[in-house]
Order: C-alpha cells, then sequence, then structure tokens
C-alpha cells in the first residue's frame, strides 16, 4: 500500500492538476471535467478494457484483486469519480501499471 504522502512525482501532470482542483486550486472542476486555462478537460481510464480483455473478471473480484471496494471500483471504472491519489497508485500497483496507462485526459 502506498503511503498517504505521495510524492507528486508519481503521480502524473494531469492528475495533480485533478487533485489540486478537488482542493480549490484550479479554475473550475465540475464532476470529472478540469476547467485549465478556458479548456476543458475530462478525465477517462481505461479499467474496463483492461477488466475485460486481461483479466476476464467481473467487477467484484476485480475490485477485491484490487484491494478496494466493489461500490468504489464502479463508481471509478464509470468515471463516476477519479478517486484519491492513493486509490489510484493503489489500483496502478496492483495492475502493475502506470496511472498514466490507466488514466488519461481527453478534450
Amino acid at each position: 500500500m502506498y503511503s498517504k504522502n505521495i510524492a507528486n512525482s508519481y503521480i502524473p501532470n494531469y492528475l495533480n492538476r485533478y487533485i489540486q482542483a478537488k482542493k480549490g486550486n484550479l479554475d473550475l472542476l465540475k464532476n470529472n471535467y478540469i476547467y485549465w486555462n478556458e479548456v476543458v478537460y475530462v478525465v477517462k481510464n481505461r479499467l474496463k478494457e483492461i477488466r475485460m480483455r486481461e483479466y476476464l473478471m467481473d467487477q467484484k473480484a476485480f475490485a477485491e484483486m484490487l484491494g478496494i471496494k466493489k461500490s468504489t471500483y464502479n463508481t471509478i471504472e464509470l468515471n463516476k469519480v477519479q478517486g484519491n491519489a492513493e486509490t489510484l497508485l493503489t489500483i496502478a500497483k496492483a495492475l502493475n501499471r502506470k496511472v498514466e496507462d490507466i488514466w488519461y485526459l481527453e478534450d
């Protein structure tokens, strides 16, 4: 499990912006949209694709493998929320991937 004091270098720049937005340091954040310098970015993930193609598991089994609650996993996979930095890193570590290989910005 990752420490809660995570160095920013482990998190891609756009996710740092997302985290800062949640702290109120960006122009505006609504749901999974980041408004940065008048450009709208949508944070998306590849979790369903990874789960279905590589693991062939349902959400419950996949969440258990990742070490998170199914309800938490469901909301993240469906892009309803992105989760906190600790959860993102926990998922990336369990999948043996970089965070930026799972989450990306779409504008």
